[in-house]
């Protein structure tokens, strides 16, 4: 009964690294490049990300 226990947690931990660490490669590199080139936007295999900023956080009055 404990070995069993043992195995699925030894495969859901092994599930979860392999979901974790490609996200934060992901990242590591979007900031990588942002340090790079901060005025172009930076993209992984042509995807690119980008922040949308609404009037709703005062953004729009600050520079009226």
């Amino acid at each position: 009964m404990g070995e069993k226990k043992e195995q699925i947690k030894y495969i859901l931990i092994r599930v979860l690294y392999i979901i974790i660490v490609p996200i934060i490669i992901y990242d590591f590199i979007l900031i990588a490049q942002t340090m790079i080139n901060p005025y172009k936007t930076p993209n992984v295999f042509g995807i690119k990300t980008f922040n949308i900023v609404s009037r709703k956080y005062g953004t729009y009055y600050k520079h009226k």
